[in-house]
């Protein structure tokens, strides 16, 4: 996918461990995943929080 982005003009940046942690703390990523999580469970959307959950293992994954 990478590959592909670099080929089709796209500039891709690889984070250190520091760098990454500060960035996920500048976003603040996961509080939005939490409101989401929340708001569904509102709308009666079941199993949002296992949804995400699986959502961020992949992230975690990846962005080792």
């Amino acid at each position: 996918m990478v590959k592909t982005l670099e080929q089709e003009g796209a500039q891709v940046r690889y984070l250190k461990k520091s760098g990454l942690d500060a960035w996920q703390k500048a976003i603040g990523y996961q509080q939005e995943q939490a409101q989401w999580v929340e708001k569904q469970n509102k709308e009666g959307v079941e199993k949002a929080g296992e949804v995400m959950q699986k959502v961020a293992n992949i992230l975690d994954e990846t962005m080792r």
